[in-house]
């Protein structure tokens, strides 16, 4: 599931993002990925009880409209080619964050966002 903070907290009722996420987490299939994108904080994610976090770099944002489809990408790529949990949430930062800090978009490789 990849929801954004505003989505995690409309959704759940609740009043913060670690509440929501266990809401969610309740409802979702055994081994279901919860990931709630967090802006210019970066990413969470929980799974099974495990929670993982990868702050965003500080970066100067030009636009940010497509932000979440690009960390979307960025994360289901690198999950998809058997990246951690932490590395895909990782590399869905990385490329998000090049991309609303360019004009035109620019995009990281993979391989550039797992370094």
């Amino acid at each position: 599931m990849l929801l954004n903070e505003i989505e995690s907290l409309s959704l759940s009722g609740e009043q913060t993002v670690e509440a929501a996420a266990m809401w969610l987490a309740k409802r979702a299939k055994p081994g279901a990925i919860v990931v709630i994108k967090r802006g210019g904080d970066g990413a969470s994610a929980w799974r099974d009880g495990e929670v993982t976090h990868v702050p965003a770099p500080a970066v100067a944002v030009i636009d940010t409209t497509g932000a979440g489809d690009t960390f979307n990408a960025g994360y289901l790529g690198a999950l998809l080619d058997g990246a951690t949990l932490e590395d895909a949430l990782r590399a869905g930062v990385a490329v998000a964050s090049a991309a609303i800090a360019s004009s035109p978009r620019r995009y990281v490789s993979l391989d550039v966002a797992l370094r």
